[in-house]
């Protein structure tokens, strides 16, 4: 038998196929936790790298929006998403959790502001004196990172 055989799974979890090349020396139940794990996660390997490299950049890119002006969540949201061509399509559950770290490194600041007309209240966040700093720093350091992963790329 051949160490390697090339196999066509039914997905249950997502509804399609899935193409797996299998190592016959594996378990049954070592392929059965990789299924699993796929499953769950439901990516690409592209994906996940593509998920891992914008995490990265947030906090910069965050704090980059803020620096013009004081912005609510959903705002800060749409601007990355149309300032992006729509490669940073963030969700609540990913910006806050940002924002809630800035704010307790001192780099940006909160403050609720009072509804105009039928308008909700809305929670702005201000990038600080430290947060313009620190902005600068990372900006400077990213285009050190850049400038590397630039000359890697390029080999």
């Amino acid at each position: 038998c051949l160490s390697y055989c090339f196999i066509t799974l039914y997905n249950a979890f997502e509804g399609k196929e899935i193409e797996v090349i299998k190592d016959l020396t594996f378990s049954y139940s070592h392929f059965t936790i990789y299924l699993v794990i796929h499953s769950i996660w439901g990516m690409s390997m592209n994906e996940k790298y593509e998920r891992q490299m914008k995490k990265g950049v947030l906090d910069m890119l965050v704090l980059k929006l803020l620096e013009s002006e004081p912005k609510y969540g959903y705002q800060i949201i749409q601007e990355m998403k149309e300032k992006s061509g729509e490669i940073f399509l963030l969700k609540d559950g990913t910006l806050y959790p940002v924002l809630y770290r800035l704010e307790e490194d001192g780099l940006v600041v909160s403050k609720w502001r009072e509804p105009i007309g039928r308008q909700v209240p809305r929670k702005y966040y201000q990038i600080t004196a430290s947060g313009k700093q620190t902005l600068g720093q990372i900006q400077a350091r990213w285009k050190q990172i850049s400038d590397g992963i630039k000359k890697i790329m390029e080999e």
